[in-house]
């Protein structure tokens, strides 16, 4: 089954309803729009009859047989013909407008909907999956290929409403003049063909390396960003490199669209004017020979003429809207592919009623867990693990970096799932409350990620300013040690502090991490490695906040340092994948 077909299939069996709706009525709207197209060249019949010839005597198609016999007919005679084709050709003009304004409210919709469909599927995806991808991809998914799939459906109808028009203008035509209107006809469409035929390959590896370019580009950028610092600091060698490779992925993309675009657009003008030569040809030819009666001859070109006026625009339409699904469909079909890919998201959380919603009365404790790391070379983490956590315990999970203590953590919150074994929050499998489980945690990873926003928004992440507690603002500033650092400010907790905070010191960063972690409502508290960037002073006074003012919370941390573990009331040792646990003796 081709890209494209699948990608049809997908959006046959998952476009909402509204959707399908819509769709059904645009393509009511361009069988309307071909009707008034037909109306137009029908209605030009008698007027360019009554125009170009002088003689009154001759019967007007259509007109004299229908309308002969009325007085207000023969006394204003020329005056309804002439309406009769300028009211068509306004009809036509306006159901071309308003399908086009629909077309584009529809093409918003699927855009939406795609956009939707990724960005809840990605949010979705299992910790472990989402590691495993560059996130550049689901960047690039995202940012870029969403249009590409509503373009290659943009261009889909596009081609079946050119069709549609083009299919009846010809039946309108082949009943006015037969062998004419085959004989044209059949040198335009031949001529369309054999240039699809030449060039499809060639957009088809123009398509595939324009997909690879965005992706490489995106790429490209995330990695610039997140080394500025460096770029900075080594001016020559690391900044002359991602130059280089940035300009070559956009050159790459540009070249693309180049080609993309020339081979798309360049028929029409090559066309054009062949047909100019070809039509004055063929009535060089007519006359001449006296194949038709000159009148004859005449109101069928001029006819044909007005045609192909209408004709090749839709032809080209239909050219451009297949090379570009060829040359885009790649692009496309990652992220169909993406939204067509299984076993990739959580698993949905098991129904819950009323009890459901636990909380954390007693113990967490691990029951003969084990975990293996999958990938090209696997990694056995822990084996047959058994231990408990109290609540209310502060725990210390200390080790080097790389021996396993961020995942240990991470089957604790439920971000990973055991190979074997279980892990439970008192009775209850934390697979089977998982989500009623996160909402009790609050965790501060390694890495802060703030926003380009002000304090006050970064420290109550993802919550309406209209709903933000100031009261628990100060307190969480007070616990993290900021409050009187950020009182110092001219803007206080509104200041703005850049990208990545970028105008804040590293540990300045940290402190505003751990206070967004305290504004939150939880009953554990998790810090993986979350002061490292603090001078020793201000860690201690940290940890002797916390200890103070959360006393009733159970709190792990993560860390490398021994000397922190005196500050709880239990450690767990991990040393590659082995574990010992011991309490503190206060030492």
């Amino acid at each position: 089954m081709s890209k494209i077909t699948k990608t049809y299939k997908y959006l046959y069996f998952n476009l909402e309803k509204k959707i399908k709706n819509k769709l059904f009525i645009l393509l009511f709207m361009m069988l309307l729009a071909a009707l008034m197209e037909v109306g137009s060249i029908a209605s030009l019949i008698p007027f360019l009859q009554k125009i170009l010839f002088l003689d009154t005597s001759k019967e007007i198609l259509f007109f004299d047989n229908l309308l002969g016999d009325f007085y207000i007919y023969q006394k204003y005679r020329f005056f309804l013909i002439t309406s009769f084709f300028l009211t068509f050709i306004l009809l036509s003009l306006i159901v071309r407008l308003f399908l086009l304004k629909f077309m584009y409210s529809f093409i918003k919709e699927l855009g939406y909907f795609f956009a939707s469909k990724i960005f809840t599927k990605i949010t979705n995806l299992k910790y472990l999956n989402f590691t495993k991808e560059s996130s550049s991809r689901y960047l690039s998914i995202l940012e870029q290929k969403v249009d590409n799939i509503v373009d290659l459906v943009h261009m889909s109808l596009e081609i079946i409403s050119s069709l549609i028009i083009l299919s009846f203008i010809l039946i309108a035509l082949l009943i006015l003049n037969t062998e004419i209107t085959i004989f044209v006809f059949a040198f335009f469409i031949a001529c369309y063909y054999l240039l699809y035929r030449k060039y499809k390959k060639k957009m088809q590896a123009v398509g595939e390396d324009y997909s690879l370019g965005l992706t490489g580009r995106m790429k490209n950028i995330q990695e610039i960003f997140g080394s500025f610092r460096l770029l900075k600091l080594d001016q020559l060698k690391s900044k002359i490199f991602f130059r280089n490779r940035f300009l070559n992925l956009d050159y790459k993309i540009r070249s693309s669209l180049e080609i993309m675009n020339f081979l798309g657009n360049f028929p029409r003008f090559f066309v054009e004017g062949v047909a100019i030569l070809f039509i004055a040809f063929l009535a060089f030819f007519l006359i001449k020979f006296k194949i038709y009666e000159q009148e004859i001859i005449i109101l069928s070109l001029g006819v044909i003429g007005f045609s192909v006026q209408r004709l090749l625009p839709l032809i080209q339409r239909i050219y451009f809207s297949s090379a570009l699904m060829i040359a885009g469909k790649d692009a496309a079909y990652d992220g169909v592919e993406f939204l067509l890919s299984e076993g990739l998201e959580d698993d949905e959380v098991k129904a819950t009623i009323g009890a459901q919603k636990i909380k954390l009365e007693n113990i967490i404790y691990f029951k003969n867990v084990s975990f293996t790391y999958k990938g090209k070379k696997e990694k056995n983490l822990f084996t047959n693990i058994n231990l408990e956590i109290k609540k209310n315990s502060k725990v210390c999970i200390l080790g080097k970096t790389g021996s396993g203590k961020s995942t240990f953590v991470d089957l604790i919150v439920g971000l990973l799932k055991p190979e074997k074994g279980e892990v439970y929050i008192d009775n209850n499998n934390i697979e089977d409350v998982l989500q009623s489980w996160h909402d009790q945690i609050s965790y501060v990873p390694q890495n802060t990620f703030l926003l380009d926003s002000t304090i006050i928004e970064n420290i109550a992440f993802g919550i309406d300013k209209n709903e933000i507690d100031l009261l628990k603002i100060e307190q969480s500033l007070e616990i993290a040690g900021l409050k009187d650092f950020i009182d110092e400010l001219p803007e206080k907790i509104y200041t703005k502090i850049g990208e990545r905070g970028i105008q804040l010191s590293g540990g300045q960063v940290q402190r505003l991490g751990l206070a967004r972690a305290f504004y939150k409502k939880f009953e554990v508290l998790i810090l993986d490695e979350s002061t490292n960037a603090l001078d020793i002073e201000t860690e201690e006074k940290i940890h002797a906040n916390i200890n103070e003012k959360l006393n009733d919370k159970t709190i792990i941390v993560i860390t490398h340092k021994p000397e922190l573990s005196k500050n709880f009331d239990k450690i767990i040792k991990i040393d590659k994948g082995s574990i010992e646990t011991l309490e503190n003796d206060g030492e």
